[in-house]
């Protein structure tokens, strides 16, 4: 049986400005006093939208969802999720992980609390922590096969066991339930360069670039496609495109295995330093007395054969 952690005065520490959240909260709506289960209901819709927290309008909403479950000790699978995605964001896993499995133990046809469990233990590293992690991700997909997280997610983790195909299958599946999150297509050219399908994973690459140009992993993907491929110079912009959105991935691009041949490059030695890459000069314009002269319109009859 697991340790279950049970300190609802721990729990109540990371809700202190509760009173100040829910206050903007209803001003924003411009509506009565929100209940527990509806902050609930309204942090589970927007993960739906954007599973990883990108907005800060759903960070906001599931830091309302968890304050208000917990002050009521709301114990629904709903709000044991919540609570659980808040308490990982605040970095403790083991209260997240134990909010995870009462979710599902409460319903075990739960198919968002079964995801971010999976991908809680695949984090832990070892094996037996990834094999826990697939038969979550596994059993998410089969009680709701159309949640492209779910798919996405195990796709990830069939890939670190080493199921490569399987992870290409269930990563496409993912693409195509919900094409226009670059996740999903960031994720789906890791599949494919796991295969040996460079060109098919620059794609996706490329795709996840052009839905969110903000994200730093897909650029970074794409340079070490385009060193397999040769494209040395245009995997250094790429690289220096990823490092100025998360300055952080520099620390494990010295020893990336598919960067090898930039490793001697001065310019790869300076964006690890933190120097980005000068800007690409403009293409010169060619001065117009080297243009050719206009010719004189046709007067419309065509000339005479030679």
């Amino acid at each position: 049986m697991r340790n279950r952690v049970r300190i609802i005065a721990a729990a109540l520490a990371l809700i202190g400005g509760t009173a100040l959240i829910l206050t903007g909260f209803e001003a924003w709506r411009g509506h009565g006093r929100i209940t527990p289960g509806r902050a609930v209901r309204e942090a589970e819709a927007a993960l739906r939208i954007d599973p990883i927290l990108g907005n800060p309008e759903t960070r906001q909403a599931v830091r309302l969802g968890a304050a208000l479950s917990i002050r009521a000790r709301l114990r629904t699978p709903e709000a044991l999720f919540i609570q659980g995605v808040q308490f990982e964001q605040e970095g403790d896993t083991l209260r997240a992980e134990d909010r995870y499995w009462d979710a599902v133990e409460r319903n075990n046809k739960y198919a968002l609390a079964w995801v971010a469990l999976g991908l809680l233990l695949s984090r832990k590293g070892s094996t037996d922590s990834l094999i826990r992690a697939e038969e979550a991700l596994g059993w998410a997909v089969a009680v709701e096969p159309d949640l492209a997280r779910a798919r996405t997610a195990h796709a990830m983790v069939l890939r670190r066991l080493g199921r490569l195909q399987e992870a290409a299958d269930e990563a496409r599946a993912a693409v195509e339930l919900d094409p226009d999150e670059p996740s999903n297509r960031n994720n789906y050219g890791n599949a494919l360069i796991s295969l040996g399908d460079v060109e098919g994973a620059a794609r996706e690459y490329e795709a996840a670039i052009a839905l969110n140009p903000d994200l730093a992993m897909p650029y970074y993907n794409l340079a070490c496609a385009r060193c397999r491929q040769g494209r040395l110079e245009e995997a250094l912009r790429l690289l220096d495109l990823a490092f100025r959105r998360d300055p952080a991935m520099r620390d494990g691009a010295e020893n990336e295995p598919d960067l090898q041949p930039l490793r001697n490059m001065e310019a790869f030695q300076s964006l690890l330093e933190g120097r980005p890459l000068p800007p690409q000069p403009e293409p010169e314009s060619p001065d117009p007395a080297d243009r050719e002269p206009e010719k004189a319109p046709s007067d419309g009859n065509a000339p005479a054969a030679s």
